[in-house]
């Protein structure tokens, strides 16, 4: 996509039903809905004539140097928008009003050893009109060549096909066609195109009388099934086993007479098959066409050149032909109205918005020979499909209750149809490119989301013939898949949707299919909501408890290919329609994951909290949503990832870290919790904070026990029993100490301990011992054992024996027999 900062735009704006041109505003086609333009207008107030030149920076967007499209909307009185079905087509010049155009060449179609034919799509200039543009064809054997009168073969005005003959068999040539304007300047960036000549000539086979009808003066035949009906019956009638050229409307058939009558109605000539290698014993048929954007070049070159175009609209759709001289070349193409919408029932709707654009070049070549002994065998084939694919969807649900549904649509049609000589014999080529597009849709719950994805991709993908093993061979394709997406949305529960659009390519020769190839890409788009865990408490700061869980859009493609030459040879084999290749799954879009650690502390204290974020693919968390929210609201956080909490008060708090990525605030804000518990400053059990403290405090811990009480807050001069109980298996193996804090001495004396904030003692008060083997369990008793243990807090040594002690303090030991 390039943007051109300044440039000329040709708008071509027929006039209305009314044969009338009004002013209007024009808005740029975005990939979502069309009542979002009526607040972004790029220009008001513009008078459609027939050209109109614009500064493109002034659009305010990207735009490729080729054929863009811009709607049009009336603007009603009470500010709403009425647009146009079709928008407006409008061609990029180039960086210079006074460029010449690049004639694209859509047509090469070697016919013999020495010739081939051309064609290619007329341009115009801002002061040479198509209809007098000049054309030079040069062709080298060198690629890269420079044109130069050397290379020149052949010049024609206003006639943009050609047939260049005096050229060697089995070569390999270059082409290339310029455009000259009346001011003497040739078009820039000339492409550069190849083509091989036959390498054996073209033998028809003596033994078989063929005609065409119009050229026995039968002129256009109606078809009523294997009967072709004239009404000239002063033409030359065919003789039965005569090969006959029928021509039906736009189309060649080719049949073989069994017998002739003359009727009321005309001349019936009743026919069967034939092949095409009953007429050529030895031939070829070589074509490369590129299947363009029939709509949009009409629409540039119009009623002013030799190629005619002519156009006409029924029931949603907008049929557009061009024809090339002798009808060498027709391209036809038919598009259908890309907005489409399904009320199943009054609560459900879908809407699908889908372009496709695929200009692939199609190459088909099928060489054959007649082989004594063995008949007509083939000597090479191949039919391959190369070029651009881009796909455009965006897709609307509104559900307002669970639901599915299903819907398929034709998009567009596009059909290239050839016409050519080969050893003088017609050949009648179709190519039918057909895009359709199935949407389907399944919601739990009342749902309202508009997704939308494209893709692109560089796609080459067809089959080939193997002369040694007779088989044709598919040749899968490879792509490169550029994605994005774009979305909104408006969800509570979930829904699965998908667009498959199906771009489907048939190469018919005589009406009768000779390949049919297709790429198929699928976007996929499973969207969820739920409930934030603890999501009640948001909604004193204004949120509801509901939040996206789910927002993934994927990309997937298969390519199918199939080819059946029944109308060479009967006899051949053929390679039945079948999956080729299917591509991974590929994640266009998803929701960023969020997450946050609690913490604790006390009354007053900064408590710090993290939190911690993933990038969603192509969808990054965006630091500058970040925002903290606290319930009970009776504390501060602030901060972004790294977040600080504080609070007055104690208690326990449910911290919430939110945030959002490119669908926006506050539907797509999404939330991660965690919890704060905050203490007070001072509690009963702390430590004392220095010598002379009033507090001290003991705690009793029975190492090895599973069964365990610990101590609670004891003051001088205070009794208090602690009791601790184990069961009498574990007793001779348990290990009884004095618990003050990270210190634990491996003995099995009990000692008593004092502590002072920044002292610690790594000794206490021998106390007792627990070697008594008179400390017994008897059947369903229990045995306690009393220790007295004395706290001196005038001592900031190690207590010796015999040192004038507290209150006394009692220490039960509880044993529980099993």
């Amino acid at each position: 996509m390039n943007r051109l900062m300044a440039g000329w735009i040709r708008f071509i704006t027929p006039f209305d039903e009314f044969g009338e041109r009004s002013t209007v505003d024009l808005y740029n086609a975005p990939t979502v809905w069309l009542n979002q333009l009526a607040d972004h207008p790029f220009k008001r107030n513009v008078s459609l004539t027939a050209d109109l030149p614009v500064d493109i920076g002034a659009l305010g967007s990207n735009v490729d140097k080729s054929v863009n499209y811009v709607f049009v909307g009336y603007r009603l009185a009470d500010g709403s928008v009425i647009y146009s079905p079709q928008p407006i087509i409008f061609n990029v010049l180039g960086n210079s009003p006074n460029a010449v155009p690049t004639p694209k060449i859509v047509q090469i179609t070697p016919t013999d050893t020495d010739r081939v034919t051309l064609a290619w799509l007329p341009v115009q200039s801002d002061n040479t009109p198509a209809i007098a543009m000049r054309y030079e064809v040069h062709i080298s054997e060198q690629p890269n060549f420079q044109p130069t009168t050397a290379t020149l073969r052949q010049t024609t005005v206003d006639d943009a096909q050609a047939t260049i003959t005096g050229l060697s068999a089995g070569k390999d040539y270059f082409v290339v066609v310029r455009a000259l304007d009346s001011a003497g300047k040739y078009s820039e960036n000339e492409e550069l195109r190849t083509f091989a000549t036959f390498s054996e000539p073209v033998i028809v086979n003596p033994n078989v009388t063929i005609i065409e009808d119009k050229s026995v003066g039968l002129g256009q035949a109606t078809q009523q099934g294997d009967t072709y009906v004239y009404q000239n019956t002063t033409g030359n009638p065919p003789s039965v086993g005569t090969i006959l050229f029928a021509n039906v409307g736009n189309e060649t058939h080719l049949r073989k007479v069994e017998s002739v009558t003359t009727t009321a109605n005309g001349l019936n000539v009743q026919t069967s098959d034939v092949e095409l290698t009953e007429v050529l014993q030895q031939g070829s048929i070589s074509s490369e066409v590129v299947l363009f954007d029939v709509n949009a070049e009409a629409a540039r070159i119009g009623q002013r050149s030799s190629v005619r175009t002519s156009r006409t609209a029924r029931e949603g759709s907008q049929q557009t032909i061009m024809r090339w001289q002798n009808d060498a070349l027709v391209a036809e193409q038919q598009n259908f109205d890309t907005t489409h919408r399904s009320r199943a029932t009054v609560k459900q709707e879908i809407e699908l918005n889908a372009s496709v654009k695929f200009t692939p070049s199609l190459r088909a070549k099928f060489s054959w020979r007649n082989v004594p002994g063995r008949g007509i065998v083939f000597t090479s084939g191949e039919v391959i499909a190369r070029g651009q694919f881009s796909a455009d969807a965006n897709a609307f649900y509104n559900f307002e209750a669970s639901d599915s549904a299903e819907k398929e649509f034709e998009l567009f049609k596009n059909t290239s149809t050839l016409r050519y000589l080969v050893g003088g014999v017609p050949v009648y080529q179709r190519n039918i490119l057909t895009v359709k597009a199935v949407l389907s849709a399944e919601a739990s719950s009342e749902i309202k989301a508009n997704a939308g994805a494209n893709a692109t991709a560089a796609v080459e993908m067809g089959a080939r013939l193997n002369p040694t093993t007779g088989s044709w061979q598919p040749i899968p394709p490879t792509p490169s898949f550029e994605k994005s997406f774009k979305t909104g949305l408006e969800v509570n529960g979930t829904v699965h949707g998908e667009i498959r659009l199906i771009p489907n390519l048939q190469v018919e020769f005589y009406r009768v299919v000779a390949a049919d190839l297709s790429v198929e890409p699928s976007i996929t788009a499973d969207i969820g909501a739920g409930l934030i865990p603890k999501g009640e408490l948001l909604a004193e700061f204004g949120y509801a408890p509901i939040q996206l869980t789910k927002f993934d859009i994927n990309l997937q493609a298969e390519a199918f290919v199939g080819v059946s030459v029944g109308i060479f040879s009967k006899k051949e084999p053929v390679l039945d329609k079948t999956k080729i290749w299917g591509s991974p799954q590929w994640l266009l879009f998803s929701l960023p994951e969020l997450s946050v650690t609690g913490g604790s502390g006390k009354v007053n204290e900064s408590i710090n909290l993290t939190a911690t974020t993933t990038d969603g693919k192509n969808n990054p968390f965006k630091d500058g949503s970040i925002k903290w929210f606290v319930s009970p609201n009776k504390a501060t956080v602030s901060g972004g990832k790294a977040g600080t909490f504080s609070s007055g008060e104690e208690g326990s708090y449910t911290v919430f870290f939110s945030g959002h990525s490119h669908l926006g605030d506050p539907l797509a804000r999404q939330f991660a919790s965690a919890e704060v518990g905050v203490e007070k400053e001072n509690k009963e059990d702390e430590k004392p904070v220095n010598p002379q403290s009033t507090d001290a405090w003991i705690s009793l811990k029975i190492l090895g026990s599973s069964a365990l009480k610990a101590g609670k807050g004891l003051k001088l001069g205070e009794e208090v029993t602690l009791e601790i109980q184990f069961k009498a298996p574990e007793r001779t193996a348990t290990v009884i100490s004095v618990d003050y804090g990270s210190y634990l001495p491996k003995t099995i004396t009990v000692w008593a301990y004092s502590e002072y904030e920044g002292y610690s003692q790594t000794g206490g008060t021998l106390i007792s011992k627990f070697t008594d083997s008179s400390v017994r369990c008897t059947d369903k008793n229990s045995v306690q054992k009393d220790i007295v243990a004395f706290l001196n807090p005038s001592s900031v040594g190690r207590p010796s024996t015999g040192s004038a002690l507290a209150k006394s303090n009692k220490v039960t030991i509880t044993w529980l027999c099993d």
